[in-house]
């Protein structure tokens, strides 16, 4: 669990560079459980690949980008409720 969380809390997974997303987790929608650590999705800027994963056990409630999808730094790419471990 993210430290200092309050059960249930919203948390946003912010892109951490501008970049395209190459690939995104198949099951990725949401309503989705991920483990913290799963990979969601990842980024490509100018041949550096950046996996993005969830920062801690939750249920997915909305993805804001796919395959394809150009982001900037910081921008919002999926929303996600905390789960208390």
């Amino acid at each position: 669990m993210v430290e200092g969380l309050k059960d249930p809390e919203v948390i946003r997974i912010k892109a951490p560079m501008a970049g395209s997303v190459v690939d995104t987790d198949p099951l990725l929608r949401p309503g989705m459980q991920v483990g913290r650590g799963a990979e969601l999705l990842v980024l490509e800027r100018m041949k550096l690949l950046c996996t993005v994963s969830a920062p801690c056990t939750g249920t997915v409630t909305a993805v804001m980008t796919g395959p394809g999808s150009r982001v900037l730094e910081g921008e919002t790419l999926i929303e996600m409720v905390a789960q208390g471990q």
